[in-house]
């Protein structure tokens, strides 16, 4: 008896770490110059996604947030070419790193796709122009950056 109660506290043990383990990011999100492969874990709207316990936003884009007309729309836009479980590429915006609420300003690459591109192009998302001075993509041809 005595046995089984300490395998079974054992077990317990295990799954609280493995389940503890899912909240621990696989990267250091306060880092700089970052550029890896993860896999998306959670969509929280058009232009934020959660890859391998980071929260990354997507620099020189604005979608709708919640409440507003178009959230939905762009919020399922994303989810569906960024699919939950799905591996993206992230890179990390060298002249702004992150913005003030500590997310990682990151381009996006799902399915081969740039995801701010596909937002943009869709009408999901506009050009937040006034990043333009500060953003390492800002000379790419969709920006509208001059």
């Amino acid at each position: 008896m005595g046995a089984l109660i300490g395998f079974a506290i054992a077990g317990g043990i295990i799954i609280l770490i493995i389940a503890a383990s899912a909240f621990i990011p696989r990267v250091d999100c306060s880092d700089t110059f970052l550029y890896y492969e993860g896999k998306v874990e959670f969509i929280f709207d058009g232009d934020t996604i959660q890859v391998e316990g980071c929260k990354i936003r997507l620099p020189l884009v604005d979608t709708p947030e919640k409440g507003e007309p178009g959230y939905e729309e762009a919020t399922n836009f994303t989810a569906s070419l960024c699919q939950k479980g799905s591996t993206v590429l992230v890179d990390q915006d060298n002249l702004q790193p992150h913005d003030k609420y500590h997310r990682i300003l990151a381009k996006v690459i799902c399915s081969d796709k740039d995801l701010s591109v596909e937002l943009v192009k869709s009408g999901h998302a506009k050009i937040s122009k006034q990043y333009c001075d500060t953003s390492e993509f800002a000379d790419e041809s969709w920006t509208g950056c001059e």
